[in-house]
């Protein structure tokens, strides 16, 4: 017998404050264990490596999604939500851009995002056309 599908569309505000979470302390590891709270040197950093750059400009995207998912906020901040795409892009390439080689798993990661990112384009496409 087959079994409903779980929507995961219920969940997505839990999801998008858990990455929030992790994406918050993966920040602080970077800042507190490897930079010893210089953030002289954590500027440098970001600015001299593009990982970081992309790491960090993911965290601010995830910092703003994250405040605006208040019910207060989210009402009027709901259409700039759609920038979660660039952030799963952005944390993708990060990702791998860390790792410095590529491996399967890294191959899996840009699979899993472009399927994302190519159904919502053609989500999107769809849309137009109905309209």
């Amino acid at each position: 017998m087959l079994k409903k599908a779980v929507n995961l569309i219920k969940y997505r505000r839990t999801i998008g404050l858990f990455s929030f979470f992790y994406a918050f302390l993966h920040m602080l590891n970077f800042v507190i264990l490897d930079m010893e709270l210089d953030l002289s040197t954590v500027l440098k950093e970001t600015l001299e490596k593009p990982f970081i750059y992309l790491g960090m400009s993911t965290f601010l995207i995830l910092l703003f999604m994250a405040i605006t998912s208040l019910k207060i906020l989210f009402g009027r901040f709901y259409k700039y939500h759609k920038v979660i795409y660039i952030a799963i892009l952005l944390a993708t390439i990060h990702f791998v851009m860390a790792q410095k080689a590529l491996s399967i798993e890294q191959f899996g990661y840009l699979f899993i995002m472009s399927i994302v990112i190519i159904f919502k384009f053609l989500q999107r496409i769809k849309r137009l056309n109905i309209s």
